[in-house]
């Protein structure tokens, strides 16, 4: 899914028992890789979309997993790997 559309796949995951979290690799990978193989952005600039797409997405998911309409269990497994 785009990075526009986490906010609102987010809300929904956290509200299921039986999600353990999300897979969000082509929303930050596809089109940087894209734009990186057709030469349109150069090694320094790939990297920087990389890492404030992904600094992004974990803010997000940081941020719903302390709202109140996740469920409890996402948050201490979802989030260990960041701490």
């Amino acid at each position: 899914a785009p990075v526009p559309q986490l906010p609102t796949l987010m809300e929904i995951a956290g509200k299921e028992k039986i999600c353990q979290g999300l897979v969000v690799g082509r929303t930050l990978f596809q089109q940087t890789v894209e734009q990186w193989f057709a030469k349109k952005i150069d090694d320094r600039m790939f990297v920087q979309i990389l890492s404030d797409t992904f600094r992004e997405t974990a803010n997000l998911w940081y941020e719903k997993c302390h709202s109140e309409s996740f469920i409890d269990h996402l948050m201490p497994r979802s989030w260990q790997i960041y701490s």
